[in-house]
């Protein structure tokens, strides 16, 4: 199969048109045309914005091989999420923890200095020029918090009002968005690409880039891969540690 017939397959698999499929990423129609008839060829960036529409790596579109179908192989896992505001809280205040986290090291780190600079009797000068920037330090984290709750608002909608169906396979899982008894999303991600794994009381949240995938820990089978993914993660971080910490 040619790059322009794998593009042509995979957009026709999830449904859009090749007007659909140029304003995701920002080009024309013509051009869409042109790349399935191998008459051009994506550039890398172009690339890597199909591999996250399609749901497939950069390797499956540009290879000759056929187009592996999902469904000839039963997926090892299978779950349906559904996500309640109580579900969403509890990741929402797990994402905010670097905001907290920056707001009291910098406070601590300001009190402490301005402790210092007094003890040493500094000028009247550089005390106010430290206290103005601990006001504005509080001031800039204030705002980037709302900022970011406000922001947090319309995905929390989102989540709410969907539901997640997970199919787990060795190398990867597919996950399909549903609204209204529709997939309106279907995305394939290995988990190779998952670059962080935090494991929560209720939950696991699966960082890939600026995406988040949330796992309700509750629904999964006792040796979900899911649970060994977070360990294997977890062990990776640690080798990654300096062994002297001093």
């Amino acid at each position: 199969m040619t790059v322009g017939e794998k593009i042509q397959y995979y957009r026709k698999k999830i449904g859009l048109s090749q007007e659909e499929l140029g304003q995701k990423i920002l080009v024309s129609r013509q051009t869409i045309s042109l790349w399935e008839m191998d008459k051009t060829l994506p550039t890398i960036d172009n690339l890597l914005l199909l591999k996250e529409i399609f749901g497939v790596s950069v390797d499956d579109i540009l290879s000759n091989a056929e187009p592996v179908e999902e469904g000839k192989d039963e997926p090892r896992e299978a779950y349906m999420f559904q996500y309640t505001k109580d579900d969403l809280f509890e990741v929402f205040k797990q994402l905010r923890t670097p905001f907290i986290k920056r707001a009291i090291r910098s406070t601590l780190a300001c009190a402490v200095l301005f402790i210092f600079l007094v003890a040493i009797e500094a000028p009247d000068l550089l005390i106010g020029f430290l206290l103005g920037y601990l006001m504005i330090s509080i001031i800039t984290q204030i705002t980037g918090y709302r900022a970011y709750k406000k922001a947090w608002l319309p995905t929390e909608n989102i989540f709410s009002k969907n539901t997640y169906s997970y199919s787990i396979y060795d190398q990867h899982f597919m996950l399909s968005i549903i609204r209204n008894e529709e997939t309106t999303r279907t995305q394939k991600v290995y988990f190779d690409d998952i670059k962080k794994v935090e494991s929560l009381k209720n939950h696991i949240i699966l960082n890939i880039s600026d995406q988040i995938f949330i796992i309700k820990k509750e629904i999964l089978v006792e040796n979900s891969v899911f649970f060994s993914l977070g360990e294997r993660k977890c062990e990776n971080n640690d080798d990654k540690k300096p062994t002297d910490r001093l």
